[in-house]
């Protein structure tokens, strides 16, 4: 969501990294929004055989440890030149996130910002949310062709809280899975991201893992819309995480509805997540009556 970023270039903004892309939509057919927009490790260990004597006091002891190792030819080797299988360092990498971000009580703080532009308009957000498990709470301020407007929200699955200014808390039931915190980022399989290799990144070295065509998420989640139904023709999703697999960033990018007349997306939209205080203890609560 696009070559992986080198430490020798210099660093650009999201926007400015995609200012030249192509916006066509890719070569791969894609069906239209439904508004939803691994493996395990392997260590193979070859292990040489070995003995180990021990030399007891008493001849009588000595000579029967003698009598059953001395047929060490019935023993297995290892095969000449055999050595140990290293462990992948990349999937190493993608198995720690995983291991992240599938723990049922994950909590982090994430501040967004996004915008989009489409055949509805234009328009732009930003949020600072306090996340725990499948709850949320924070604020969300989006700016369309008005002022901007701030309002609270609270999330626990699946009632959802807001209200703007001094205003009463509304209370709405939804099971819509755009307005959940879970799977993380949509992310509801391993093979949705790829290894794309060690970066440095504002002072930081970090990993960056990419989507792949698996990967396909909710889009009206991801940039703040009450609902998404057009066609999902480009789909870009790259999150920077630490050796531990531990989320620094996430940059989304969503083309769609097809190309305008002069070779345009109908639909452009991306967003930008920061996250930290990851394992830190939030309490989210229904607001005070």
């Amino acid at each position: 969501m696009i070559a992986t970023p080198r430490p020798d270039e210099p660093e650009r903004s999201f926007s400015e990294r995609y200012a030249d892309m192509p916006t066509g939509p890719t070569p791969t057919p894609v069906k239209p929004d439904d508004g939803k927009g691994g493996g395990g490790r392997r260590t193979r260990i070859l292990a040489g055989g070995g003995l180990a004597i021990i030399v007891v006091a008493g001849a009588l002891v000595g000579s029967q440890l003698l009598q059953q190792i001395g047929s060490s030819k019935n023993l297995p080797s290892a095969p000449a030149g055999a050595a140990l299988a290293s462990v992948d360092p990349a999937k190493g990498v993608l198995d720690r996130f995983w291991a992240v971000v599938t723990d049922p009580g994950l909590s982090y703080h994430v501040t967004s910002s996004g915008s989009w532009s489409g055949p509805d308009g234009s328009s732009s957000f930003t949020s600072s949310l306090d996340v725990a498990g499948g709850g949320y709470a924070g604020v969300i301020t989006a700016k369309g062709r008005g002022k901007p407007v701030t309002s609270q929200v609270i999330r626990i699955d699946p009632f959802t809280w807001t209200r703007t200014g001094k205003a009463a808390w509304t209370r709405i039931t939804s099971n819509d899975p755009k307005d959940r915190s879970q799977p993380f980022l949509f992310l509801d399989s391993p093979s949705a991201l790829a290894y794309a290799g060690a970066v440095a990144r504002n002072g930081q070295n970090l990993h960056l893992l990419r989507s792949t065509d698996g990967y396909q998420p909710y889009v009206a989640g991801l940039l703040n819309l009450g609902t998404f139904l057009l066609s999902k023709d480009v789909i870009r999703l790259e999150i920077y995480v630490t050796d531990q697999g531990v989320p620094v960033e996430a940059d989304f990018l969503c083309d769609g509805g097809g190309m305008t007349a002069d070779g345009k997306p109908v639909f452009r939209g991306s967003a930008q997540r920061m996250f930290s205080k990851f394992g830190s203890k939030f309490t989210i609560a229904p607001p005070a009556s």
